[in-house]
């Protein structure tokens, strides 16, 4: 269910974001209205919805799980992110296709989390979630034949969309759903919402430009990175700012930096174990392997505090 936000040009800026977020709300509050016990069990997780710039990626949307923390939409203890490819989404004409998409992405969450309406479906993730949609369409008088529209983004149909198709036909048919019922009764999309939204990219600031920032900055930084990613700019501003110290400074500055963030911070390998590739790129030990290889390659002596030294040679036996 997680996709790399790092790649992905966010509208994150809560703010800005609201008047998207708050109208899918109104859209799930629709879907959900007379269904209680679905609404009951979503209602225990904070879920919210974003517009994303990715015109890479082919799905038009996606369900981001709290679960992998270096995810930057959810660093204000949100559950749940629904990531809207603002592209694909104002190609729809109506909020009824919509529907169906949200219906979709709220259907992974309950399919993932053993909801039982869901994953006894006996279908695969896909399709169930399909279905389960389509089913919160049809009591909430939503237009299901809007569905059509979702499936014309793929221009490739594949035959797995084909045969995804006639599952969902095979389980509208068993659950007497006609849309045939609906025509006509299509709702129309708002999208002032979020098509002229300035598009953000999300950056760091650098902490270089305004006054030089001690180790305590440097490892908030770090930290920083290793919640949100964005790590190659600070690498080359690090590098530089030290090879203006001397080499002693250079490496007694690098000393501090590492004994703090191989103490604050879960180990790296833990970190791959756990949480993967990505985390363990953004892991501090990992940004700042490189800086250490070039600083201490330069000539000169070299500063290395004691207190320091025990804590990265331990931590270097335990995380070869």
């Amino acid at each position: 269910m997680n996709i790399d936000l790092a790649v992905i040009l966010c509208l994150a800026d809560e703010k800005e974001n609201q008047p998207f977020d708050e109208y899918v709300a109104k859209v799930v509050d629709n879907l959900l209205a007379k269904n209680p016990e679905e609404r009951a069990f979503l209602s225990r997780y904070d879920i919210h919805y974003y517009i994303a710039d990715n015109p890479n990626d082919k799905s038009i949307a996606r369900v981001v799980d709290a679960d992998y923390s270096d995810d930057m939409l959810l660093k204000n203890g949100r559950r749940f992110a629904v990531v809207f490819n603002r592209d694909l989404l104002s190609q729809l004409k109506n909020e009824d296709s919509m529907a169906f998409v949200v219906g979709h992405e709220l259907s992974h969450i309950m399919y993932q989390k053993g909801f039982p309406r869901v994953r006894n479906l006996d279908l695969d993730e896909e399709v169930a979630c399909d279905c389960s949609s389509i089913r919160l369409m049809n009591s909430s008088d939503y237009n299901i034949l809007d569905v059509a529209a979702v499936d014309m983004l793929y221009s490739d149909i594949s035959l797995d969309m084909r045969e995804r198709i006639i599952k969902r036909d095979t389980f509208m048919a068993k659950e007497g759903i006609y849309p045939a019922d609906r025509m006509g009764m299509s709702r129309v999309l708002n999208k002032e919402i979020f098509v002229n939204l300035h598009k953000k990219p999300w950056k760091r600031d650098s902490i270089f430009e305004k006054q030089e920032p001690d180790v305590s900055q440097i490892v908030e930084e770090l930290g920083d990175i290793f919640e949100r990613g964005d790590r190659t700019d600070f690498k080359r501003e690090l590098n530089d700012f030290l090879s203006k110290k001397t080499s002693e400074e250079s490496s007694k500055m690098i000393m501090s930096i590492l004994g703090r963030v191989m103490t604050d911070f879960p180990s790296i390998m833990e970190t791959r174990a756990k949480n993967g590739c990505r985390r363990y790129y953004n892991h501090p030990v990992s940004v700042m392997s490189d800086i250490v290889w070039e600083q201490f390659g330069r000539s000169g002596q070299k500063l290395l505090p004691p207190n320091y030294l025990i804590i990265v040679n331990r931590y270097v036996e335990n995380n070869r």
